[in-house]
């Protein structure tokens, strides 16, 4: 079978920052073989962030009623379960390894077909995305791009377009992205409150805030008038929206991962996760391993972006 007929199955079922980590890591293998058709078995929200970027033509859910027997005894999965994975001349997994039924019928199913790894690097200092590259070095890839990249499709880009005019804002507007999937990776919304009165008084540029559900509430009690708020938009437009954006600030967060994937000078404030391995790429990193940084700290990073 030649390189251009493979077919490729990437599992990856991580959160949104988790999945762009392993750009790289898809990408290399893609272009190891290289006109291959590829799948992603995960989240189908996140995925579609991978397969409008062309990284991936499909995408199945991960938590699909059908892919449950996976955890089960080998015998008895059905035929048409079999038949779905077995048309894959590659899998990759990157999935808890120990104890897991599903590596095993993996591999029972295609032997030697299967690489497998757990999806984050334990211990030590290795940063997630060179840690993923690895796990597939044993299929003869070597890549020394270690930057994820996410480009926006055509319709994200108009979509985005239509959202800024809606709201008469042109590009170079500054994003700011004050929550994260843990309560305890967010600096301060008092210091993010403090950091755009800074902006404001250097910067005519608008700021707009990318919100979520979990921070709503106390985000809309605390912008000012004029800002505008980003909400519930499907993960390729906000990626197109982010990409017209002159500035970015966030914590240890997914859309921050996006928001450097997309190209937009990005910010980031650490708290008590390590940024030697989670940093999105490219970043300008503002840690402090003595409490939150200062707003003026995080304005001194800033202000080279937008002065």
């Amino acid at each position: 079978m030649t390189e251009s007929s493979k077919e490729i199955l990437f599992i990856h079922n991580g959160a949104i920052g988790d999945l762009i980590l392993a750009e790289p890591a898809i990408r290399a293998v893609r272009e190891k073989f290289e006109g291959c058709s590829a799948s992603l078995l995960g989240n189908p929200s996140r995925g579609e962030l991978l397969k409008k970027s062309g990284l991936v033509e499909s995408v199945y859910d991960f938590h699909s009623p059908r892919f449950v027997p996976l955890y089960g005894e080998f015998d008895g999965l059905a035929d048409h379960l079999k038949g779905f994975f077995c048309r894959f001349d590659q899998v990759v997994a990157w999935v808890s390894t120990v104890g897991n039924p599903m590596v095993d019928n993996l591999n029972r199913m295609l032997p030697g077909r299967v690489t497998t790894a757990e999806p984050f690097p334990s211990g030590g200092a290795q940063h997630c995305t060179d840690y993923l590259l690895d796990t597939v070095a044993p299929l003869e890839v070597s890549s020394t791009d270690a930057v994820p990249r996410i480009s926006p499709d055509e319709d994200s880009v108009s979509a985005a377009a239509a959202w800024l005019n809606e709201r008469e804002l042109a590009p170079g507007w500054i994003a700011f992205h004050p929550g994260s999937g843990g309560g305890d990776k967010n600096w301060p919304l008092g210091r993010f409150s403090e950091l755009a009165a800074r902006l404001r008084e250097h910067s005519s540029n608008p700021i707009v805030w990318i919100s979520g559900p979990a921070e709503t509430e106390n985000l809309l009690s605390s912008i000012q008038e004029q800002d505008h708020v980003i909400q519930d938009l499907d993960l390729p437009v906000l990626a197109a929206l982010l990409q017209s954006a002159s500035l970015y600030v966030g914590c240890d967060s997914g859309i921050s991962h996006l928001a450097a994937a997309v190209g937009t000078p990005t910010v980031v404030v650490f708290g008590p996760t390590d940024p030697k391995v989670w940093a999105p790429r490219p970043a300008e990193i503002v840690h402090s391993d003595d409490g939150w940084p200062s707003a003026d700290r995080v304005f001194q990073a800033a202000q080279t972006f937008i002065l």
